[in-house]
């Protein structure tokens, strides 16, 4: 067990513990078995397919990202086999007030658990116990997946509200949970908003751009998740 006193955050450490004793004890001989369902996306310009069991978790992917990010099934993607948290025989699997996520390694794979998520990596497969819907657990998990990708492409997530100006110029604005973020991108209107809660920063010859995140918080009309956007401002809420 690696839980112990410097995860300070955890406020159900039982619960905690439950979780981490499915991962390592998680029988590998079921992702052998195909699922039923298969759906291959470039999300953030990273090539997966997720691979699951729910017609209806099917069709609300299918609607839910652009068709432009929806590609053929490729074999050199990143598998991400989803499975319901309801199959593992952990009581009250969100009953948990922290939002961090725990990270360890083990035997060659990489452990996460979190309040909506449990999910391991080795190698080019990721499996994940959560909740088959897009929700925060979806987006959460992803949210540990692609950072790390991602950077290898000067590219970073920042957990944002990003505002992009009459004259196509971004601004991003940082903080804590509850400091604004959501209240600046609401009151910025009718200027363009990229999101109010995830958001991307890159390097292009130099410079700073911002571009959405696609990877939660509220759903903005008219944002073209390829456009980007020069950055002239990053400001932190107090």
């Amino acid at each position: 067990m690696i839980y112990s006193s410097h995860f300070k955050s955890i406020e159900n450490p039982l619960l905690f513990q439950h979780k981490e004793k499915y991962l390592l004890h998680f029988d590998k001989k079921k992702i052998k078995k195909p699922c039923e369902f298969q759906f291959s996306i470039k999300y953030l310009g990273v090539d997966l397919t997720i691979h699951h069991n729910d017609d209806r978790f099917q069709k609300e992917l299918k609607v839910h990202f652009p068709k432009t990010w929806q590609d053929e099934f490729e074999e050199n993607s990143l598998d991400v086999y989803l499975f319901s948290h309801k199959e593992t025989d952990i009581q009250s699997f969100e009953n948990e007030g922290s939002q961090d996520c725990v990270t360890f390694q083990n035997e060659g794979k990489s452990y996460c658990i979190q309040r909506d998520f449990i999910a391991y990596r080795k190698s080019d497969v990721i499996v994940s116990y959560l909740e088959l819907k897009i929700c925060d657990g979806f987006y959460n998990l992803f949210r540990w997946i692609l950072p790390e990708i991602i950077l290898s492409e000067s590219k970073c997530i920042l957990h944002s509200s990003c505002i992009v100006n009459k004259n196509s110029k971004a601004y991003f604005f940082l903080g804590p949970s509850g400091a604004g973020k959501s209240t600046m991108a609401v009151l910025s209107k009718p200027r363009h908003i990229l999101g109010d809660d995830m958001n991307l920063i890159s390097i292009k010859d130099g410079e700073l751009y911002a571009s959405a995140g696609a990877l939660g918080g509220m759903i903005f009309d008219n944002v073209n998740y390829f456009q980007m956007f020069k950055v002239v401002g990053i400001y932190w809420f107090n």
